[in-house]
């Protein structure tokens, strides 16, 4: 499995743990260290479907919290406002860390 897939496959799961279970645990950069992920492969990750639908989430969840559109409230029908906060805070905190990762940077060793 390449890269890119295993970390959407990770992210996936974790939105869905998120979205229905209210799991709250997944730390993005810690997660992106210890396997070794590339800036290229979380580029293209940020690039990706998964990570545009995150960010779709993120703004549906906006709307929720703004004042409950009737769109988001049929979408949403179960949330209060302060769950809505709770899991918009931790999805954009995914994003923020693969950003923040994606824009590191690299250790060079210089030669003496």
């Amino acid at each position: 499995m390449e890269p890119e897939d295993q970390l959407i496959d990770m992210i996936e799961k974790v939105v869905d743990d998120a979205m229905f279970q209210h799991k709250h645990t997944f730390k993005m950069r810690y997660y992106l260290d210890q396997n070794k992920f590339t800036k290229k492969t979380v580029s293209e990750f940020l690039g990706s479907g998964t990570a545009n639908n995150v960010l779709s989430t993120i703004d549906d969840l906006d709307l929720l919290i703004e004042g409950g559109h009737s769109e988001m409230r049929e979408a949403y029908p179960n949330w209060t406002r302060p769950e809505a906060r709770v899991i918009r805070k931790y999805l954009n905190s995914i994003i923020e860390d693969a950003r923040d990762y994606q824009g590191k940077k690299s250790k060079k060793r210089r030669s003496k």
